[in-house]
């Protein structure tokens, strides 16, 4: 029974690649259509690095297109920016925040592009990959490690006809798993109440720095997800997963909805969408981290860091959700209590001046 709700069982019948990573996905996407050869590609200037460091050791020039404050695309700035070197646009599920998919469809149709979809963040939400009658990027992205508990995982899924016959050759990532890997990602971002210690590590405020892991690794180009991560995929809940993932959100988002300053469209949460955190805005987040880790919760700064190869300068924008979002825990282990305790303790955060 578990077997037919794992997030394997759900891509039945679909054209799709389980990789080693989310980014070997997204290196194949770009081998796919032909990006790899100098194709351009607008990427959001509100991302996380490694994708954009994936495309680019494809061989793909990667421009960026505006992203707001809220974390929504700039659908003008977008059409205004493609030019006959574009070849592809690519897009990203923010924490419950669908792209407008119909008019980034009618678009690239209309230019004649590849539209690439980007749901690492989302990938266990409803419509995953074909439960709602939106449309769908001609490539999606999905990543596994992210919501589960997996040493690695990630997918491709191809929806045009044009590259479906395209198919390369995956090489089976069997190198042993350490059982410290496997700890390590099922205690990722878990609420430790009972330890008083801070754990607390600042952020380089370098512009050019981004986390030695979010570069791609050569080794990643044609590695297919491996035996273990497999098996491990094919017994896990992913609608349970999903559906207290889900649920989480919500409950933490009631509590801090009243002591939100910013615009409330970022916390916003679409139906059937399982987040994989919680977005929180802080005009301090450093020191924000700081009281969230003292109080054992073991926030994020999320998608601290920038490629050394990429400019923000032009938008303002993402760089404030760049140095500013911290993402809050709301993973499936956590139970109503833990929510309770973490959104508590992150109103007295807030409060301190």
């Amino acid at each position: 029974a578990i077997q037919s709700r794992s997030a394997v069982a759900s891509f039945e019948q679909q054209d799709v690649w389980l990789t080693l990573k989310a980014r070997t996905a997204i290196y194949r996407a770009a081998i796919l259509t032909g990006l790899h050869s100098g194709g351009e590609v607008l990427v959001p200037a509100y991302h996380c690095g490694s994708e954009v460091d994936a495309l680019m050791k494809s061989g793909a020039t990667v421009r960026l297109y505006q992203v707001d404050a809220t974390a929504h695309l700039d659908l003008v700035d977008l059409e205004r920016r493609i030019t006959p070197a574009t070849k592809a646009i690519y897009v990203i599920h923010y924490f419950g925040i669908a792209p407008p998919m119909p008019a980034l469809r009618a678009l690239c149709d209309h230019y004649d592009l590849w539209l690439i979809e980007d749901r690492a963040l989302n990938s266990l939400s409803a419509g995953a990959p074909t439960r709602d009658d939106s449309p769908r990027g001609d490539l999606v992205i999905y990543s596994f490690t992210k919501p589960l508990p997996l040493p690695d995982g990630g997918a491709l899924m191809v929806h045009h006809p044009d590259l479906a016959t395209r198919r390369w050759s995956l090489r089976q990532a069997n190198s042993p798993v350490r059982m410290t890997t496997l700890l390590k990602r099922a205690g990722a971002a878990r609420v430790r109440r009972w330890s008083h210690q801070p754990v607390y590590r600042p952020v380089p405020e370098d512009a050019s720095w981004m986390p030695p892991g979010y570069h791609f690794d050569a080794a990643m180009e044609d590695a297919a997800i491996s035996n273990t991560a497999l098996r491990m995929l094919w017994r896990m809940d992913a609608v349970a997963v999903a559906d207290t993932c889900r649920r989480n959100f919500l409950k933490l988002h009631e509590t801090l909805r009243p002591h939100l300053k910013r615009p409330r469209r970022l916390s916003a949460l679409a139906p059937g969408v399982s987040p994989l955190l919680y977005p929180l805005l802080s005009d301090d987040r450093t020191a924000m981290l700081k009281r969230l880790h003292e109080r054992g919760i073991e926030a994020l700064p999320f998608w601290a860091g920038y490629h050394p190869d990429i400019s923000l300068s032009e938008f303002p924008d993402a760089r404030r959700l760049k140095d500013s979002l911290i993402g809050l825990p709301i993973h499936q282990d956590l139970d109503e209590n833990d929510i309770r305790y973490i959104a508590d303790e992150t109103v007295r955060a807030l409060e301190v001046t």
